[in-house]
């Protein structure tokens, strides 16, 4: 640079040396560079990786400057684009986190993928791909703050109106290590097997918050924000959907605090949650009640396995301890298994019904005529939750020429599913 006529001066001011005791110092001795390059090929500034791993920080960047800003700059978009555009309108474009992951996945014949310089992915660099193209794929590594940062994403892309895709790799493994180890072509199934990432949100929301109705309320709620950012009534009509089908839950639960949402942003209404668990768990309270007040029948509960036909994993723990308690003394606490329940809305729930079903005064055969409705009842809805399961796993395989076996097993459970329900109606 010297030879060059640039001054230290100038030379510290674009981050290439740093100041110390009057002396100027390489800010990327001993590190491999990579050339930032803007899209007229002119160089922005440099990242640098360490050569000894124990040595700290591993990555280094320029610092930020008039021509070089990370936020809105992409490490080998200017390549990919120089390759084609053409390439990346058809096939998208695929964002890594990484420099190396990047060269590799293009010494694999992926030139359409670029990566942030060191910085999370921002709105900026989102508009600037979206001149390329309209298909976005998330390749992170496969660990917690790969996971995390393809989730902090989500909103970027629901401003800018993209469905992007998430690339899921195995446990642990970064995309520098699976194009080394693998085929390339694992790779491209695992592009075409990439659930959008409202979908790859929602799950790891559903894992972080359980099965329960009223999990599957607080997973809504949480969701919700997400579908209130979509563009288009459309958009959210096929988000609701995707949500009703992983939930397993009527549409009508999430369009009701959507809109709510949509109306009166400002506002929270939560009533919509004690009237799903209402609904959807209504045959499942409604048969705990009743052994609450008649616990013999626990026994014949406990043979038919009626607890495994619950949907609602709270309720079910509420019948499980009673037919511990009855177990030991043939006989139910009702105060103490009351109190143990930790929801408000359930416990409250219970002790109303409990109280209504006291209050009638039925004979012995219209009791064992309303036990064997509930019974009926939770078999249908139960037959009908894995019908809808098996109808999502159908679909699932249609997409892969390579489950048609599978496909044409599942088709024969369904059609046995469907058998069976028509014995309840």
């Amino acid at each position: 640079f010297q030879k060059k006529g640039v001054s230290q001066s100038h030379l510290a001011e674009a981050g290439l040396v740093v100041s110390k005791n009057q002396k100027y110092y390489d800010r990327f001795r001993d590190r491999i560079i990579f050339p930032l390059f803007d899209l007229s090929q002119r160089v922005l500034g440099f990242g640098g990786r360490v050569l000894d791993n124990a040595a700290s920080p591993k990555y280094l960047n320029s610092a930020e400057s008039l021509t070089y800003q990370k936020g809105k700059q992409l490490y080998g978009l200017s390549h990919a684009v120089k390759e084609g555009t053409q390439r990346m309108a058809r096939e998208g474009v695929v964002i890594v986190e990484g420099y190396f992951d990047c060269i590799l996945l293009w010494q694999a014949g992926f030139t359409n993928v670029v990566a942030t310089m060191g910085t999370a992915l921002t709105l900026d660099h989102i508009q600037l791909l979206k001149r390329f193209t309209d298909q976005f794929y998330l390749l992170f590594d496969a660990d917690r703050a790969g996971k995390q940062a393809a989730e902090r994403s989500l909103p970027l892309f629901l401003k800018s109106g993209i469905s992007a895709r998430v690339v899921e790799l195995p446990e642990g493994q970064d995309p520098d290590d699976f194009i080394r180890t693998h085929k390339r072509e694992a790779l491209i199934q695992r592009f075409k097997d990439a659930p959008l990432l409202l979908d790859f949100v929602l799950g790891r929301i559903m894992a972080r918050l359980g099965q329960t109705v009223s999990s599957k309320a607080k997973i809504i709620e949480e969701v919700i924000p997400y579908v209130v950012e979509l563009k288009n009534e459309l958009e959210r009509q096929e988000a609701v959907k995707l949500i009703s089908d992983r939930l397993q839950v009527e549409e009508k639960w999430i369009f009701k605090p959507l809109q709510e949402r949509l109306l009166t942003p400002d506002r929270q209404n939560l009533n919509w949650q004690h009237q799903m668990r209402v609904e959807i768990g209504a045959v499942e309270l409604e048969l705990i009640e009743f052994l609450m007040l008649f616990p013999k029948w626990l026994n014949e509960v406990k043979e038919q396995k009626i607890l495994d036909l619950f949907s609602d994993l709270e309720v079910k723990t509420v019948g499980l301890e009673m037919m511990n308690q009855y177990q030991k003394m043939q006989a139910i606490d009702v105060p103490s298994l009351l109190e143990k329940i930790e929801s408000d809305d359930l416990r409250k729930l219970l002790s109303r019904g409990l109280l209504e079903k006291e209050n009638q005064r039925l004979d012995q055969s219209s009791w064992r005529k309303t036990y064997e409705g509930y019974v009926k009842r939770l078999q249908k809805n139960h037959l009908e939750r894995l019908e809808k399961k098996l109808l999502l796993q159908i679909k699932a395989c249609e997409k892969d020429p390579q489950q048609e076996n599978q496909k044409v097993e599942l088709l024969n459970q369904y059609q046995q599913i469907v058998k069976q329900k028509q014995l309840y109606h």
